[in-house]
């Protein structure tokens, strides 16, 4: 079906464009369902194909070109269209901060007698749990998803609201004086909504100079709005995903293997690393104003199996960081990560909105860990990388995972570097490696025998033992 504004007055017959138009439209096999005007100068200017149609219409809706062409249409809904969802939701805004504050300083008080971090961790859930359970119990409600846009303001809605009365009431008296009344008003409508976005979207930009992510982000949003398209959660889709992905790094892993020579020494037993001035075999003990300085940079995102919304992690830090900071420094201590903290949330996500989502190679899988987790990576990352840095341990060109440091420093030297070579007469050759799945088939044998070699020892490298080993998804 073609519904389109094509400036072509197929109506008026002496024209030549229109009768070439026509022709075309008889050569493809399609048809000019709309018999009537459309344009609010009398032309008809929307054109359909073969497509059965039934109680077509054009009604006239006070805008100030066109008319709208309504009809009927023998498709079926999609069972993921319905607009109405069942939702269980927990309600944060009916919370008593001051009572929630006292519990979880009661809760953090309670745990000092415990010395095992398996049983901190078990014991943290539980009681945030519990605690959350008391104080916004999980409620359900049907309701109806329509999300505006950012930029659509108060003013606009009651702009909206004022243009619904006055199109009842042309539609009521059908007097000519309502008629012009609603299409001004649509036309100052349609203006007010094009300048909200305008300026919206100019803000976003200018608040943020230099920021190449933010920019290209809100280019790439205008040019390509995301479209999220509805996952199908079954169990036989997720085994469907779980095997493939299975069966993806199991065909890498046998390539790398069977590409190596069968008699050769394995590489990480023979590689000359360079070995650290003094050994790194125990862990600090974080403080509580560590615990807290990390957690209030963090982004507040939750996943689904915190105990705890992190919002209200964040707005509680003081009553709950005791609590975590022990959790963090027996797990530092006894160099264990348990089963709960290695648990995770799998999430594919389209690689680009406009691929096929019936495609399983289209999606990348997202693991969201716990957020008590990803601060005991943050304190295990910040003292590993000063190990590293005191020993000089770092490549002396990488970029990633360097403060100070990103893509765009790596590409400044790489321009830089050829540009020399080439103002020396010399010849360049650069090679990019871009590796699938990189991540996901590092051997763990050959990574902690590595870190063994740059002077992780005793605890910790037991600590990154445990970390990489049983590790699951929810």
């Amino acid at each position: 079906m073609i519904l389109e504004d094509l400036n072509i007055h197929v109506d008026t017959p002496l024209c030549h464009f229109a009768a070439e138009f026509l022709h075309l439209l008889d050569y493809l096999n399609l048809q000019q369902h709309v018999d009537a005007p459309t344009d609010s100068r009398g032309h008809t200017l929307d054109i359909t194909n073969s497509v059965p149609i039934m109680n077509l219409q054009v009604h006239d809706l006070g805008l100030p070109d066109h008319k709208a062409v309504v009809m009927e249409l023998p498709f079926s809904l999609s069972p993921y269209s319905k607009s109405k969802r069942q939702i269980r939701f927990t309600a944060m805004k009916n919370i008593d901060s001051d009572a929630l504050a006292s519990d979880l300083r009661c809760v953090s008080s309670g745990s000092v007698a415990l010395s095992s971090v398996t049983e901190t961790v078990d014991f943290y859930n539980q009681s945030l749990t519990s605690l959350l359970d008391n104080h916004a119990p999980v409620r359900t409600c049907t309701v109806t998803f329509s999300r505006s846009a950012p930029w659509y303001t108060s003013e606009l809605w009651r702009m909206k609201s004022a243009g619904r009365i006055l199109e009842r009431r042309f539609k009521a008296s059908g007097l000519t004086v309502h008629k012009q009344a609603y299409r001004e008003h649509q036309t100052v409508y349609a203006k007010s909504l094009k300048d909200a976005q305008s300026q919206f979207y100019s803000n976003v930009i200018n608040k943020n100079p230099g920021i190449c992510k933010q920019l290209f982000s809100t280019i790439s949003h205008l040019l390509k709005p995301h479209t999220s398209s509805h996952l199908d959660a079954t169990v036989g889709k997720c085994n469907n995903f779980i095997s493939f992905f299975r069966n993806k790094i199991t065909t890498i892993r046998s390539l790398l293997s069977s590409a190596s020579s069968p008699s050769a020494t394995p590489t990480h037993m023979t590689d000359p690393l360079p070995g650290p001035s003094r050994p790194f075999s125990h862990f600090s003990s974080v403080t509580q104003h560590e615990v807290e300085a990390i957690v209030k940079i963090m982004k507040a995102s939750t996943c689904a199996l915190d105990p705890l919304p992190t919002a209200l992690v964040k707005s509680n830090l003081p009553a709950i960081s005791p609590l975590s900071t022990q959790m963090i420094n027996l797990s530092l201590q006894a160099g264990h990560v348990p089963s709960a903290l290695k648990t995770a949330v799998i999430r594919p996500l389209l690689k680009k909105h406009t691929l096929d989502p019936d495609v399983l190679a289209n999606y990348r899988l997202i693991s969201n860990l716990p957020f008590v987790s990803k601060v005991l990576e943050k304190v295990v990352a910040a003292q590993l990388h000063n190990h590293l840095k005191i020993n000089c341990l770092y490549e002396t060109f990488q970029s990633g995972f360097q403060h100070g440091h990103s893509t765009e420093t790596a590409l400044v030297r790489v321009t830089s570097n050829l540009l020399m070579m080439a103002d020396a007469g010399s010849p360049s050759l650069l090679i990019l490696l871009d590796l699938s799945a990189a991540f996901d088939t590092v051997d763990h044998n050959i990574l902690l025998h590595r870190l063994h070699t740059i002077g992780l020892s005793n605890s910790i490298h037991n600590w990154f033992s445990s970390y990489l080993i049983g590790r699951t998804d929810n």
